[in-house]
């Protein structure tokens, strides 16, 4: 379980009586990586690979704004030549496939 992870307990810290922690503030988000074989132009081996994460500003997320600069986002990836992979990150929920797992970043 989350809870007894020693990172998230180191960061949390441990309630005395019980011996675990709140991870209820913790959230968890589905990554759902983009299926384009030009994004992957190597795998990591050459360098250090990093992760980058960004989040949707409120207004952004409820406007449409992801939807309309989705391709020249992608476009702009795949040119760059150094992304590995991509992909949005939404809500987590039982499944997938549920309305409310929309994306929140990147």
């Amino acid at each position: 379980a989350l809870s007894r992870d020693p990172v998230i307990q180191n960061l949390l810290g441990v309630d005395p009586e019980t011996g675990q922690c709140d991870v209820s503030s913790i959230p968890l988000y589905r990554w759902r990586q983009i299926r384009d074989h030009t994004l992957r132009r190597d795998d990591g081996r050459d360098g250090l690979p990093s992760m980058a994460l960004g989040f949707d500003r409120q207004e952004a997320m409820s406007d449409g704004l992801r939807e309309e600069v989705f391709e020249d986002h992608l476009e702009y990836l795949i040119r760059s030549e150094r992304v590995i992979s991509a992909g949005p990150l939404h809500v987590a929920t039982e499944e997938k496939t549920d309305p409310k797992s929309v994306a929140v970043g990147t």
